[in-house]
C-alpha cells in the first residue's frame, strides 16, 4: 500500500517536471517572438498571402519541370543534348534554392520549429 502510494507520487512529480520543461503551447517561437512581435508578424504576413504562396508554388512547378528538361547524364562527358545550358541550370538552381531557403526561415519565423502544435517540422503541409 505505501509502496504504491510512493509509485504514484512519483510518476506524478516526473509528469509535472515534464511539463515543466517542455511546454509545446507556448506563445513564444525560438525562445524568443511573441505573437505580436513585429518580426513574427511580419513573416506571417507574408507567409500567409497569397502572392506568397503562389511564389512558392511556381518555384515547385519550376524545379519540377527543370528536373524533368535535365538529362541524367548531363555530369557525365560526351554529347549531352538538353534545352538550356548548364550555365541557365545553375542559375536557376540558385534562385530556387535561395527562394525555398527564404521559404523555410519566414515559415519558421511565423509558426515556430518544433513547439508549437503548428509549427514548421510539426505540420503535416
Amino acid at each position: 500500500d505505501d509502496t504504491v502510494k510512493k509509485l504514484v507520487e512519483s510518476v506524478q512529480l516526473q509528469k509535472t517536471k515534464q511539463k515543466a520543461t517542455l511546454n509545446l503551447d507556448s506563445d513564444r517561437i525560438l525562445f524568443c517572438l511573441y505573437r505580436e512581435h513585429p518580426i513574427r508578424r511580419a513573416a506571417t504576413y507574408c507567409v500567409q498571402s497569397a502572392t506568397f504562396q503562389a511564389l512558392i508554388m511556381a518555384s515547385i512547378l519550376t524545379s519540377c519541370v527543370l528536373l524533368a528538361l535535365t538529362p541524367a547524364h548531363r555530369d557525365l562527358p560526351g554529347d549531352g543534348e538538353s534545352v538550356i545550358t548548364l550555365e541557365q541550370q545553375r542559375w536557376i538552381d540558385l534562385a530556387l534554392t535561395i527562394a525555398f531557403t527564404v521559404e523555410f526561415l519566414l515559415a519558421v519565423l511565423s509558426t515556430g520549429l518544433l513547439g508549437p502544435r503548428d509549427a514548421y517540422f510539426r505540420s503535416l503541409w
